[in-house]
This record gives structure tokens, sequence and C-alpha cells, in this order.
């Protein structure tokens, strides 16, 4: 009897529609997440108590700045795959939801202390050529910039490859592009579909790791995983 009420009483038996994706936090994080699936052809419902960009995401100032050139591994390729997918990603985002993200890729400024550590920089400088693949550039200069600070040994490094964003705009941003593409975000409601957030389960991770890559958002549930992990955790 259980199992047949059950049944009856699924959203699917009701005639309700059912989301392939369930997202829980309206951050930047979940909201990106649902964007993406979005993008490729999920369906996506965002949950969360407190509202769009309720939390940490409610900030109004964002560095996306890249790590140092040096060393490199897999969690810093990551990265720069990431801040180099920013550009398109922040401009469809944009198109759709009419609203600015706050968003713009400035590049920095750094003043060398001292001139023991400008052969450290050059050598970064050269790593950069090769680890950043000439799509972005680090370079030490012996001019100082008109918006530049001191520098005591008269030299500057400048990556081009850093950017600022609004956390907060770039939520609202979000929250209205998805909306305009036809997925909820509300303050309540059941999981449906596969469920990614806070406390969920490894069973969930890969299971949602394995629709990020079959949708294209990641390119293997694995390399999907370690990203779910730390939202989840």
């Amino acid at each position: 009897m259980t199992r047949c009420a059950d049944r009856d009483n699924a959203p699917e038996a009701r005639g309700l529609a059912m989301v392939d994706v369930t997202i829980r936090g309206a951050g930047i994080f979940g909201l990106s997440i649902a964007w993406e699936c979005l993008q490729r052809g999920a369906s996506v419902q965002v949950i969360d108590p407190y509202g769009v960009a309720s939390g940490a995401s409610g900030g109004l100032v964002g560095a996306l700045a890249p790590h140092v050139p040096e060393n490199w591994n897999s969690k810093k390729a990551f990265q720069f795959e990431s801040l180099m997918m920013a550009d398109s990603f922040w401009t469809s985002v944009q198109a759709a939801s009419g609203l600015s993200a706050g968003y713009a890729r400035l590049g920095r400024v750094q003043p060398l202390p001292e001139n023991a550590a400008l052969d450290l920089a050059l050598a970064r400088g050269e790593n950069a050529r090769q680890l950043w693949q000439g799509q972005a550039g680090w370079r030490v200069l012996n001019e100082r910039p008109s918006w530049a600070p001191d520098s005591a040994s008269g030299y500057w490094i400048f990556d081009d490859l850093s950017a600022r964003i609004n956390p907060h705009a770039a939520c609202l941003a979000l929250a209205e592009a998805l909306r305009s593409l036809g997925a909820s975000i509300s303050t309540e409601g059941d999981d449906q579909g596969r469920v990614i957030g806070p406390g969920a389960s490894t069973a969930h991770l890969v299971a949602v790791a394995s629709l990020a890559a079959t949708l294209g958002v990641a390119r293997s549930p694995a390399s999907a995983i370690a990203a779910l992990r730390a939202m989840a955790g």
C-alpha cells in the first residue's frame, strides 16, 4: 500500500513537471552551476530559503586573480581555464539578463618591494609565457604606469589576467538570466531530479557530476566531483 501511495503522490503521477537538477543555494556558485546546466538542455530549479545572494555572495567587490605561474599543478591549471572562460561566461549572462555583472578583466599592477625580487619576477614572466599559452601575460615594467603605486625597486609586475567582479550584481544577473530561460528560483520547494547543495550525499555528488559531464558542464565526472564537493562541504 505504501509503495502504491508513494507512486500516486509522486510529482509525475500528479501531472507536475519534474526538473533534471535541483540546486540548493542561490549564491554565485549555485546560480552558475544552474546556468551551465540550463545552457546544455537540463531543466533546473534553484532553492534557497534566504533568497539570491544572501550570504557571502552578497558582497560588492570581488577579485579574480590568477595563481603565480610557477610550481604548476592541476589546481592551478583548472583555475587558469576558469579565468579564461570568464569573459564569454559573463557576456552570455549579461546578454540574457540585460543586467551588468560588474565583471571586467582589467589586469593587476604590483610594485616590487626590492631589487632582490626582480629575478624571481622575471622568471615568473617566462613561466607565464609557457603556462598561460599566450592567452594572458605577466610582465615586469621599469616605467611606472600613471595610476600605479610607488615602487621602492623601481619595477612593477603587471598581469592582464586578473579581473574584478561585483558578486551581488553578478548573482542578480545570473538569477534574471535563469528566469528568462524558464528556470525557477524560490525560497522553498521539493527536491527533484539530481540534487546538489550543502549536505548532499556522495551518491548525489557522483550523480550530479555524471550529469554535468554528460551535459558538457565538466570534462568528466571526476573533474566535476572536486568542484561539487567544495560546494557540498
